[in-house]
């Protein structure tokens, strides 16, 4: 499933915006950077975009939840970085680059996740019957509240799914859940989960025992701010860690 991913419009769209650049580089004659005057360090200005552009790329390497994450970082640094150089070289062509990278965003969007899952797509109805009038105490949900355009949210569509397959267990004592808050925004009230563009609160988890929430992540301060932060920018250890999975996978084991 993933390498045709990789090989879908949007990957292949900005392979094709980065190499557009190598090839536009290579092929304009100026002297702007060869000026000293503009050097920092001994560093010519260009040199600097692309040192700068380098550290954004490692950075998230390491950072992001999941390599769609990464590589959708990357596409945005490079991009950035090579407007900027552009920008200096030649304006005409920076406009026109520029225009190329909005209209592929727009006509090339980031595919989502359609690999193995074991998340349950719920609905309003059946997160109220499942999740919330649940009377077991023993039986563990971890819920998503998303909206279906959030870039975190497809950013993190991989390592929900590949968490879920780890943690789900046979005896449905845990169970991995979604709810999509723009078909029911009173349940997004209900939580406290802004939806706006804006928003520092999706994706949303929340854990479910015996039909009463225990945690979330992230969980806010007096101030409206994520706390410890975003659940999109946490690693894989990071969430597992944030919602104690290992603690209910433990406690699941040891109760059957």
């Amino acid at each position: 499933m993933k390498q045709f991913t990789i090989l879908s419009g949007y990957y292949l769209s900005n392979l094709f915006l980065c190499l557009l650049y190598i090839y536009l580089r290579l092929n304009i004659k100026t002297q702007s950077f060869a000026d000293e005057s503009k050097s920092v360090w001994n560093v010519l200005l260009e040199q600097q975009v692309y040192c700068i552009v380098l550290l954004g790329v490692v950075l998230k390497i390491f950072q992001s939840p999941s390599w769609e994450a990464t590589f959708s970082s990357c596409f945005l640094y490079c991009k950035g970085g090579f407007a900027l150089v552009l920008f200096y070289l030649n304006r005409k062509y920076c406009i026109y680059y520029c225009f190329l990278c909005f209209v592929f965003s727009f006509l090339f969007l980031q595919p989502r996740y359609r690999g193995p899952s074991n998340v349950v797509q719920l609905t309003r109805d059946t997160f109220e019957e499942l999740v919330l009038s649940s009377k077991e105490n023993k039986k563990i949900w971890i819920i998503e509240l998303y909206v279906p355009w959030s870039e975190q949210v497809k950013a993190m569509d991989s390592l929900v799914a590949k968490i879920s397959l780890e943690y789900s267990t046979n005896d449905n004592t845990i169970l991995f859940g979604k709810l999509n808050l723009a078909s029911c925004p009173d349940v997004g009230a209900r939580f406290g989960i802004d939806t706006q563009s804006s928003t520092k609160t999706i994706p949303t988890f929340i854990v479910f025992q015996g039909g009463k929430e225990k945690r979330r992540v992230p969980s806010l301060d007096h101030r409206g701010m994520a706390v410890p932060k975003e659940a999109w920018r946490m690693t894989r250890s990071e969430l597992v860690s944030a919602l104690q999975l290992d603690h209910y996978l433990f406690m699941s084991k040891t109760s059957s």
